[in-house]
């Protein structure tokens, strides 16, 4: 996936947790922070899905 990344603007992201929304905070936290450390994405927006997933967006 991340091979691709150098031809887009824009990527998503599904983020999951079964532990609760403290650490799905924590995860969508976790891979904001590695897509604009390793691949020079900001993040735009999420929706959460249900309790247990998020959908990210990232712009270059």
């Amino acid at each position: 996936m991340f091979s691709e990344l150098n031809k887009k603007w824009y990527t998503t992201v599904i983020v999951e947790s079964t532990e609760g929304l403290e650490d799905l905070a924590r995860k969508i936290e976790e891979a904001s922070e590695e897509m604009l450390k390793k691949h020079t994405f900001k993040l735009v927006t999420f929706s959460m899905v249900g309790t247990d997933k998020a959908i990210l967006v990232f712009k270059r």
